[in-house]
C-alpha cells in the first residue's frame, strides 16, 4: 500500500473546442512500470489531476505532485491498514495532499499553469478488473469530468489487459 508513482500523459498540443485528441498509451500501475496484476480494486488508487501547460515543465508538475501523493499514503496508509480510517478517507487525504501542492506545482514563467478543476479519483471495482483478467471483457472504459479556466473535459481511460 506505501508504494507509489506518478505517470505524465502528456502534454498534448492543440486541441480546440469539440476536438477529441488520443493521448499515447500509457502504463498507469506497475512500479516498475510494466503492466502488473493489481491484487484488489481497494488496493489501486488512482488520482487524475488535469492541468494546462503554457510555460512550466510538466515533469516539475508530475515530480512535485508525485511527492504530495507519496506523503498522503506513507502517512495515511498505516491508519488504513489499521482499521482506523475507511478506504474513501484513505483517497480523500491523499486528494488533498495532492490538492495542497498545486500551488507550488503551477510554477511557470511567464504564465503558470491551471488545474482545471480539482484532482479525482479514477476507480475501478473488483468485478471490472476480475472481467478485464478473465478476458470476459476485452476493455473496461471509465471517464472523468474536468471543468474550470473555460475549459470543459471529457476524459476517458481504457483498462485492458
Amino acid at each position: 500500500m506505501a508504494n507509489s508513482k506518478m505517470t505524465l500523459v502528456g502534454p498534448l498540443g492543440g486541441v480546440s473546442k469539440g476536438d477529441r485528441a488520443a493521448a499515447p498509451a500509457n502504463v498507469i500501475w506497475g512500479l516498475s512500470n510494466a503492466p502488473d496484476l493489481v491484487s484488489s480494486a481497494d488496493n489501486l488508487i488512482v488520482i487524475v489531476v488535469m492541468m494546462e501547460n503554457d510555460a512550466g515543465s510538466p515533469n516539475q508538475v508530475r515530480t512535485v505532485l508525485e511527492k504530495a501523493a507519496q506523503l498522503g499514503v506513507l502517512t495515511n496508509a498505516p491508519l488504513f491498514a489499521a482499521g482506523a480510517i475507511p478506504r474513501q478517507e484513505l483517497v480523500n487525504r491523499i486528494i488533498a495532499n495532492v490538492a495542497g501542492a498545486l500551488p507550488v506545482a503551477k510554477v511557470g514563467v511567464p504564465d503558470p499553469e491551471d488545474n482545471i478543476g480539482p484532482p479525482q479519483e479514477l476507480r475501478f471495482v473488483f468485478g471490472q478488473l476480475d472481467d478485464v483478467y478473465r478476458n470476459a471483457r476485452e476493455s473496461i472504459e471509465t471517464g472523468l469530468d474536468f471543468s474550470g479556466d473555460d475549459s470543459r473535459y471529457r476524459v476517458w481511460f481504457r483498462m485492458f489487459r
